[in-house]
Formats: C-alpha cells, sequence, structure tokens
C-alpha cells in the first residue's frame, strides 16, 4: 500500500467511526459535515461526540432505575387492589398488555412489555423475562 491509500483507507474509517458515534449520541447519521476535514479534525469531532455518547449513557442509566422503581410500585398497587402476590400482579399486569385478542403467538410480547415500562435491559427485566417466558411456554404446551 501507498501511503495515500494508507491515508485514504484511515480517513475513510475515521468518517465511519465519526458517522457511528454521531448516530449513537443524536440518533441518526450526520448530514452538512465539512468533506475536506482533516484526519485530526475528524477525531476532535469524534472526542466532542463520545463525550456526549457517555452523558447519553449516564441519562439512560438514570432513566433505567426511575423506571425500575416505578414499575415496582406498579406491581405494588396491582398486590394491594386484589393479586395475591408478586408473581400474579406480573401476570396479571402482562395479560393487560396483551393484545384484546389475547393471543400470544411469541415471546414477542415479553421482549414488548419490558421495553414498554423502560426495565428491558435491568436486572429485574432479566428476572421477569425468565418468569414470563417460563409460564407462557407452559401455558402453550397445555
Amino acid at each position: 500500500m501507498t501511503t495515500q491509500e494508507i491515508n485514504t483507507t484511515e480517513l475513510s474509517e475515521a468518517w465511519s467511526l465519526l458517522s457511528d458515534m454521531h448516530k449513537d449520541a443524536y440518533g441518526f447519521r450526520p448530514r452538512n459535515y465539512r468533506s475536506d476535514l482533516t484526519l485530526q479534525e475528524i477525531n476532535e469531532e469524534i472526542e466532542e461526540i463520545y463525550e456526549v455518547v457517555k452523558s447519553n449513557m449516564a441519562e439512560e442509566v438514570v432513566q433505567m432505575e426511575k423506571d425500575v422503581i416505578t414499575f415496582n410500585n406498579l406491581v405494588a398497587e396491582t398486590i394491594e387492589v386484589g393479586a395475591p402476590d408478586y408473581e400474579t400482579a406480573l401476570l396479571w399486569l402482562f395479560d393487560a398488555f396483551v393484545p384484546e385478542d389475547g393471543v400470544i403467538d411469541d415471546l414477542f410480547c415479553v421482549d414488548s412489555f419490558l421495553y414498554f415500562y423502560g426495565i428491558m435491559h435491568s436486572d429485574l427485566g432479566r428476572t421477569i423475562h425468565k418468569k414470563l417466558v417460563g409460564i407462557i411456554n407452559n401455558k402453550l404446551a397445555a
């Protein structure tokens, strides 16, 4: 490879990284960047966007923690209004979430349920996922 080819490859990879990180930070690919940016300028932009990504990730963790508390409160309220235990409260909430026809043709509903409440990627979400999948598989097998 010539020096020109190495520089072109390096620049191309930097643009690709910038584009990916911009999407992570802002939710869309970058538009309207000057095409004459140097590798150093691209790397400086990447560093700035990296700070935004870190900040977004920290905010997501805080939001997920709030969502876990909110979900636990919802389960407690469901128990207060008549569910005899945690598992039953969970099933009532899940049943209320499932489409009106009540048909669960795949386990996508579980993921949607957890995503809806913002707990899909939390420890609580993983625990509930296992419980609900087990219950649904038992119902489907019966």
